[in-house]
């Protein structure tokens, strides 16, 4: 009897949790409570997780929201070098030079009415995660495309055509970043997760971000 207890107590538990959390699940793919604002990073693992509950619509949604959002020529109201001592831990606005500088990256954080890069340049990071995982949802919808629906066929091609442009801009940055031709990126102060930590050159995590990238187009 204290077995079915334990195990009806633990169904039980679950079904609470279940039920406390579904509406994270359902959310966009800020972060939450105070963060009204979409940062690159924490989507990366958000969207993930709600693909994976079927949540996929949203998904789509905010997919196509944060890459529209890409550093490009038409850029405006580009913010950075809040988090570098080169910049005095002033924030600047990014001039078109600046901001040619920077295309293909994604911004640290996507607010409403403008995008910012914390530090002196883009997170490599940031940008090599969102890669990841737009080309990870990418072959899931690939491989769960069972020849019968004409409806999830089309939806698939219309966000391969949509992200892959972006895709490649964003990898052409991230390859930009490699300084000296040693296969290993370099970055300044603060664009990296660590954002309250003055780490700057070949950073591992950064680094390990980036292989990622490579070893998941290579694999998909």
């Amino acid at each position: 009897m204290d077995g079915i207890n334990l195990q009806g107590k633990t169904v039980s538990s679950l079904a609470n949790f279940l039920a406390s959390t579904e509406k994270y699940v359902t959310q966009s793919a800020e972060p939450g409570d105070y963060y009204k604002a979409v940062w690159c990073r924490d989507a990366a693992y958000i969207l993930k997780d709600q693909f994976v509950t079927g949540n996929h619509i949203e998904v789509f949604s905010q997919l196509k929201h944060i890459w529209k959002n890409q550093i490009g020529s038409d850029s405006n109201n580009l913010v950075y070098g809040r988090g570098s001592p080169k910049t005095e831990f002033t924030p600047l606005k990014a001039s078109k030079e600046t901001i040619k500088n920077f295309c293909g990256a994604l911004p640290t954080t996507i607010y409403d009415n403008f995008s910012e890069i914390y530090a002196l340049n883009p997170d490599i990071d940031s940008t090599a995660l969102m890669i990841y995982i737009s080309s990870w949802i990418l072959v899931q919808m690939i491989n769960q495309i069972d020849g019968k629906s004409k409806n999830k066929s089309g939806q698939t091609s219309e966000m391969i055509s949509f992200i892959l442009p972006y895709l490649f801009r964003s990898v052409d940055y991230l390859l930009s970043r490699d300084e000296d031709n040693d296969g290993l990126l370099e970055q300044e102060y603060n664009e990296d997760w660590m954002d309250t930590v003055l780490r700057d050159g070949k950073v591992v995590y950064s680094q390990g971000c980036c292989y990622w990238v490579c070893l998941a187009l290579l694999i998909y």
